[in-house]
C-alpha cells in the first residue's frame, strides 16, 4: 500500500498546483544556454521593476524544443526583489534511500544558486521537512513544475517575488497520529541581498509560534497576503468556516498566518467567507453527489426523457445535515436566493429527491473544464441603494497542457442584505469549473 502512496505522489508531483498564484511558462535550459544568454537577461536586471508582471516568464530558454525523455537536471528563472533582478537556478540535492535498499530514492533537499546583476553568486540549500521528499518532475519538459514563483499581479506596488517549494509526504506510518498533510510548502526570497528561507509564524494558536510549513494550496489575494483555499467543515450542526491569510513582511522576511474575520470591516474577506460557503454546497450540485456510504440499498425508479424512460438507480445520502429533500432546499435557501437555490437543484445531474422520507441522490458527475482555475476577486462595490456588496473576480485559466496562461473575467459575485437569512443572501453566482 505504502509503494502505491509514493508511486502515486511521484506521478501527481508533476501536476499544476490549483493555486490561483502566478501562472508559469518556463522550460528546463542547458548550462550552454545559461552562459550564453546570462548577460542580455542581467543587462537590465539593475532597473527597478514597478511593472505587475503576470506568471513567472521563463529567463533563459533553450532555441531546442525539450524532448520528453529528457532527464530534469535544472530550472533557471528570473526572480526580482523589486529593486534588482537575479538569475536562479535550481537543481537536485541530495536523495534519501526511503527503504535503504535501495528500491525508492526521493530528493530531500534542492540547492538554489542566485547570481545577481555583476555575476556574484550564492548557492542555498533548501531542505524537506522530516517524512516529506521534494517534488520535482521526471523530465525536462515538466521543469517549470519544480517551484512557483509568485508574483505581485495584484496591483503595481513593488513587491518581492515568493519561491514556493513544494513537498510531498512519503512517511506514511504515522499519518494517523500525527494527521500530517500530504503535501506541503516552503517559502524563499532576496532578503537583504541574500536568498533565504522566509520565516513563518503562526498567530492563529499562539502569538509568535514557529510555523514548519504552509499548505500548497493558496490564492493570492493582496499584494503582500497569500490566503489558504478555505476547506469547510461539516458536522450535523452545519458548516464553519475559518479564513487564514500570510501576510509577508518584507523588512523582516517573514511571513505571518492569521484568522480573517468575516465581518464587514474587513470586506474582502467577508467576501471571500461567503463565498467558499457557497462553493461547499454547489460543489454537490454541479460536481458530484452529496457523500453517500451505503451502496447496496438503492432505489430504482424510472426517469421520463423525453418520449422515452429510463431506469435510475438512487443512493440514500450519509451526509449529517439533511435527511430530507425539505432539509436541503432550506438550507440553500440560507445562503441563495429561491431562483438560484431552484435552478441550482434543477440543473444537478445528482436529482435528489426523497424515498420514504429519506434524502437520495443520482451518483452523478457535472464533469470538470481543466482550463479553468480558482476564481479571486478584484475589487467590490456598494450598491446605489446600500443593499448590495458587487465582488468583481477574475479567474485563471490553462491551456491544454496544465499550463497557466492568465487571467479570464470570473464574473460578479453579489451578496444583497436580508435581515431574516443571517444578514445576506447570495444573489448572482457562477459555479467555477463548469
Amino acid at each position: 500500500m505504502k509503494m502505491k502512496i509514493i508511486a502515486l505522489a511521484a506521478l501527481l508531483c508533476t501536476a499544476v498546483s490549483l493555486s490561483a498564484c502566478s501562472g508559469n511558462e518556463n522550460v528546463a535550459v542547458t548550462e550552454t544556454t545559461a552562459e550564453a544568454r546570462a548577460a542580455e537577461v542581467t543587462e537590465t536586471s539593475s532597473e527597478a521593476s514597478s511593472e505587475t508582471v503576470v506568471g513567472a516568464q521563463p529567463a533563459l530558454m533553450s532555441d531546442e524544443p525539450v524532448e520528453e525523455n529528457e532527464p530534469f537536471t535544472s530550472y533557471t528563472f528570473t526572480y526580482s526583489d523589486s529593486r534588482d533582478n537575479y538569475l536562479v537556478t535550481l537543481s537536485p540535492g541530495e536523495y534519501r534511500d526511503i527503504y535503504n535498499n535501495g528500491a525508492q530514492m526521493l530528493p530531500i533537499s534542492v540547492t538554489f544558486t542566485c547570481e545577481d546583476k555583476n555575476f556574484a553568486s550564492q548557492t542555498v540549500e533548501a531542505t524537506a521537512p522530516e517524512g516529506y521528499y521534494i517534488g520535482l518532475p521526471y523530465s525536462a519538459n515538466g521543469a517549470y513544475t519544480a517551484c512557483t514563483i509568485i508574483k505581485n499581479d495584484i496591483d503595481f506596488t513593488p513587491v518581492p517575488d515568493l519561491i514556493q517549494l513544494d513537498f510531498w509526504l512519503y512517511d506514511y506510518d504515522d499519518i494517523a497520529e500525527e494527521q500530517r498533510p500530504a503535501v506541503v510548502s516552503k517559502f524563499y526570497a532576496v532578503h537583504e541581498g541574500k536568498l533565504s528561507e522566509v520565516k513563518m509564524i503562526d498567530n492563529t494558536k499562539q502569538e509568535g509560534e514557529p510555523l514548519p510549513y504552509c499548505p500548497v494550496d493558496m490564492l493570492h489575494t493582496e499584494p503582500l497576503k497569500l490566503m489558504e483555499v478555505p476547506v469547510p467543515e461539516v458536522t450535523k450542526d452545519g458548516v464553519s468556516l475559518q479564513i487564514y491569510t500570510y501576510t509577508y513582511d518584507i523588512a523582516e522576511n517573514t511571513l505571518t498566518k492569521n484568522v480573517e474575520p468575516p465581518v464587514q470591516d474587513n470586506m474582502l474577506y467577508f467576501g471571500y467567507y461567503y463565498y467558499y460557503r457557497a462553493m461547499e454546497i454547489a460543489y454537490y450540485m454541479n460536481q458530484t453527489t452529496l457523500p453517500v456510504e451505503d451502496y447496496e440499498n438503492y432505489v430504482e425508479t424510472e426517469i421520463a426523457n423525453g418520449d422515452s424512460t429510463y431506469t435510475a438507480m438512487y443512493f440514500p445520502i450519509s451526509d449529517p445535515r439533511f435527511s430530507t429533500y425539505e432539509e436541503l432546499y432550506n438550507y440553500l435557501l440560507t445562503i441563495f436566493n429561491q431562483r438560484i437555490a431552484d435552478d441550482m437543484l434543477a440543473a444537478a445531474p445528482m436529482q435528489y429527491k426523497d424515498f420514504d422520507g429519506k434524502l437520495y441522490g443520482i451518483l452523478g458527475d457535472g464533469g470538470y473544464n481543466i482550463n479553468l482555475g480558482p476564481v479571486t476577486f478584484t475589487g467590490y462595490e456598494i450598491s446605489e441603494d446600500g443593499q448590495s456588496i458587487i465582488f468583481h473576480t477574475r479567474q485563471l485559466t490553462r491551456d491544454d497542457n496544465g499550463f497557466e496562461t492568465g487571467y479570464t473575467d470570473g464574473g460578479d459575485f453579489v451578496l444583497t442584505s436580508n435581515p431574516d437569512k443571517n444578514g445576506y443572501i447570495i444573489t448572482k453566482f457562477r459555479y467555477p469549473y463548469s
